[in-house]
C-alpha cells in the first residue's frame, strides 16, 4: 500500500513539475516573441519616430494613418514645412500608454522638438495606432472638438 503510495505521489509530482516547467517555457517564449518579432503598437510608434527622425517621407507615408487622403508629394510637402529647419530629438522620447477602445492605441509621446540655433521645447502629441492589413499605422490623434467645424 505504501508502496502505492509513493509511486503515485511520484508521478504525480513529476507531471506538476513537467506542468510548471512547460508553462515557465511558455511565458519567457512569449515575451520574446512580443519583445522581438511582434508588431506591437509600441514598436510602431518607435519606428515611426525613427523614421521621422531620419527623414523618410515615402517611408513615413507608407506608415501614416489617413495619409491617402493626399498623394506623396503632397505629404511630404506638408511634413517639411512643419518640420523645416527643425529636428525632432529621439533621445529625448518618452512614450506612455493611454489605453485602448476597439483595436486603436493610444499614446502620448513627449519629444525635444529641436531648432537650428539650438534652441529646444517639449512637445507632448497623442498618437494613435490602428492595424490596417498585416501591418500597424500611426496617426496624430485629434479629439473632435480640436477639428475645425466650419465656417
Amino acid at each position: 500500500m505504501l508502496a502505492g503510495c509513493r509511486s503515485r505521489l511520484g508521478v504525480y509530482g513529476v507531471v506538476a513539475i513537467v506542468v510548471v516547467v512547460v508553462t515557465i517555457v511558455a511565458i519567457v517564449a512569449y515575451s520574446v516573441y512580443q519583445n522581438s518579432v511582434a508588431q506591437t503598437p509600441e514598436r510602431a510608434v518607435k519606428t515611426y519616430l525613427d523614421t521621422l527622425n531620419k527623414g523618410d517621407m515615402a517611408k513615413l507615408y507608407d506608415m501614416s494613418r489617413n495619409a491617402q487622403g493626399q498623394t506623396q508629394a503632397e505629404f511630404a510637402a506638408t511634413m517639411n514645412a512643419l518640420f523645416k529647419n527643425r529636428t525632432l530629438n529621439i533621445e529625448g522620447v518618452a512614450i506612455q500608454s493611454l489605453g485602448r477602445k476597439n483595436d486603436v492605441s493610444y499614446f502620448l509621446v513627449t519629444g525635444k522638438l529641436s531648432a537650428s540655433d539650438g534652441s529646444y521645447r517639449q512637445v507632448p502629441l497623442v498618437l494613435e495606432v490602428a492595424p490596417e492589413g498585416n501591418t500597424r499605422r500611426v496617426g496624430l490623434f485629434l479629439p473632435p472638438p480640436v477639428l475645425a467645424t466650419g465656417p
